[in-house]
């Protein structure tokens, strides 16, 4: 799939072939060339496209607005693939492709130099190399499976409610 797979599923649920938005700078936070932030997974980009008035949405918001995230091509592609399944498409709204869009934008690309195996599904593994290789602060997941373990290789694996909780007060 090309970069702009966004753009892809914009145009599969509304219509939509406008060239896709650039974010006009990489978040504050983020320093070139060296990673930390958060890393969402794809079930928070799921959960919050379905419902924007949720604890997932809520995270990605603050995520976009002071944090920034990391994301790989293949956990970008992974999201993009999750919202275009054809039962999931038609309940996302074009104006959450199009935030989303920025959002993914504005994300801190992280090239992959340690590969890490592990999990029970190998598919799976390209969200530990993005959390090692990103070296990210924290894990954020509402995937019962992954906060069950509580971290993994000391980065603390987090509820999108926690995260929210621990960052607006």
């Amino acid at each position: 799939m090309r970069r702009n797979s966004l753009d892809a599923v914009v145009r599969q649920t509304s219509g939509d072939h406008r060239h896709p938005v650039r974010h006009p700078r990489q978040p504050a936070s983020f320093k070139q060339g060296l990673h930390s932030g958060p890393f969402l997974d794809t079930n928070v980009f799921d959960s919050a496209a379905l419902k924007e008035v949720s604890w997932p949405a809520d995270t990605i918001r603050w995520v976009a607005r002071f944090d920034g995230f990391l994301r790989t091509a293949l956990t970008e592609l992974q999201v993009v693939e999750v919202l275009g399944r054809p039962r999931r498409a038609p309940k996302i709204t074009p104006l959450f492709l199009e935030k989303l869009r920025h959002v993914f934008a504005a994300a801190e690309l992280v090239r992959i130099v340690e590969p890490v195996t592990g999990c029970r599904d190998p598919k799976d593994d390209k969200f530990w190399e993005l959390a090692v290789n990103g070296r990210a602060d924290v894990i954020i997941s509402g995937d019962a499976d992954l906060l069950v373990l509580d971290s993994f290789r000391g980065i603390p694996i987090i509820a999108p409610a926690g995260f929210v909780f621990a960052h607006v007060r």
